[in-house]
């Protein structure tokens, strides 16, 4: 395993060859020991303890990773003007915490480590980049994409009452059927923490043609992204892999290898599309991707996940809109144990990150989030051409806040862009 992953380091053009010193070799294999905790913890969930005390253990401490990590990284320090952000931020989200609209005071204690953990760690790595040598675990990254492509190819043509595609909560007996597929759910305990894994594969298939890794290497794993994609029977995972592979191939180029590229890209997806409809197994994904994309926009859910986010916060039909009800408040776990708040009962439903965050924080913390991602870009390395896009489409799709898996996933992947732009400027 260690030469694979020693040959596959070798390939990056742009990944410096120095040694790491004993600091950064901590920080990274902290990352490494996160990252394997939050791919393999859903395995044990799911595969070994189902619906148990111990899941349920498990899964908190997916929660209370980013503060484990932020204390236990070396050689980093906050400035004066991310501690005050920091600080200013904290105390917002314990007055809200402790509104009297909500229902107990652990939803509060929920509330406070599901929206403040990824900003502690992503600040923190502002401020050390140097740090965090990242583009060393890309070669990790890429073996857990394989395992993950054999699994989900072969979850999606078993049976659903198969062992290997129940879900962690061992009673629940709604599998996700796609046409003749079933809809993966990966290694981990429920469909979306499969789609935030593809999520951070596409910004790590953006690193990859950052670094200057070999074509064949670039392309083979938007194609791995895609087909993943596809079998998760997400749109908006889908929609966002394709978005991000075209942000990959063209990102590190200008002029006429941009044009080059682009007549590449279309003579290779003609190419690619003739040669897939060939095989069977495209086929049927395709055909069963399309088969429920049908669906629900025949059924209005495909306009309540597009148009409707945005419907959900400029016409917002809560009676709280500028406070919140409470931190905590929408989160399915805290409610599964000690109930929901009347107030949330009186609103209905809601599914949606941006109007979850306007229900608990009200458009206060809606604002402030806003303003977190504008710091934390305008201070990344990330074109804004880029970046732009990217606030845009999370927005949609991409819950950071509620979705724990997401949340570490975005962290790995966009900082792993971020330090590939650094080292390409020599910064760092």
């Amino acid at each position: 395993m260690k030469k694979l992953i020693t040959k596959l380091l070798s390939l990056g053009e742009g990944i410096p060859t120095h040694l790491i010193d004993q600091s950064q070799t901590r920080n990274i294999n902290l990352i490494l020991f996160a990252l394997l905790y939050t791919t393999l913890g859903g395995a044990l969930r799911k595969w070994g303890f189902g619906s148990s005390f111990i899941s349920n253990i498990i899964l908190f401490g997916q929660i209370l990773l980013p503060f484990a990590l932020f204390l236990s990284f070396k050689r980093t320090k906050l400035n004066y003007q991310t501690l005050l952000v920091l600080t200013i931020y904290a105390l917002l989200l314990f007055a809200q915490a402790v509104n009297p609209m909500n229902h107990t005071v652990f939803h509060g204690i929920f509330g406070i480590f599901l929206h403040l953990g990824i900003w502690l760690i992503l600040f923190q790595y502002l401020d050390n980049p140097e740090q965090f040598p990242l583009e060393r675990l890309v070669p990790l990254f890429i073996i857990l994409l394989t395992f993950e492509l054999v699994l989900g190819f072969t979850q999606y043509n078993l049976p659903k009452e198969h062992f290997l595609n129940r879900y962690a909560n061992i009673n629940d007996k709604s599998i996700s059927e796609q046409g003749s597929g079933i809809r993966v759910t990966g290694t981990f305990s429920y469909l979306s923490g499969y789609t935030a894994f593809i999520f951070g594969w596409n910004l790590v298939s953006w690193a990859i043609f950052l670094f200057r890794f070999p074509s064949w290497l670039g392309y083979s794993s938007l194609m791995a992204g895609f087909i993943c994609a596809l079998m998760s029977g997400s749109r908006g995972a889908t929609a966002l892999t394709i978005a991000l592979g075209i942000i990959a191939l063209v990102s590190n180029l200008k002029g006429n290898r941009l044009i080059g590229r682009i007549i590449g890209i279309f003579l290779a997806g003609i190419v690619g599309l003739t040669i897939g409809l060939q095989t069977k197994f495209v086929q049927t994904a395709i055909s069963n991707f399309l088969t429920r994309v049908e669906g629900n926009y025949n059924t209005g859910e495909s306009s309540d996940r597009t148009v409707g986010v945005f419907e959900e916060i400029f016409d917002f039909k809560g009676d709280y809109p500028v406070f919140g009800i409470g931190l905590g408040s929408t989160y399915q776990g805290s409610n599964q144990i000690w109930g929901e708040s009347v107030y949330l009962k009186r609103y209905g439903g809601y599914e949606e990150e941006p109007e979850r965050i306007i229900l608990e924080g009200g458009f206060i913390l809606f604002f402030i989030k806003f303003i977190l991602l504008w710091i934390f870009y305008s201070r990344s390395k990330i074109p804004a051409v880029f970046s732009i896009p990217l606030v845009i489409l999370m927005f949609i799709s991409v819950p950071i806040v509620f979705n724990v898996f997401n949340a570490f996933y975005f962290y790995f992947g966009i900082l792993l862009v971020d330090r590939a732009y650094r080292l390409q400027k020599g910064l760092s």
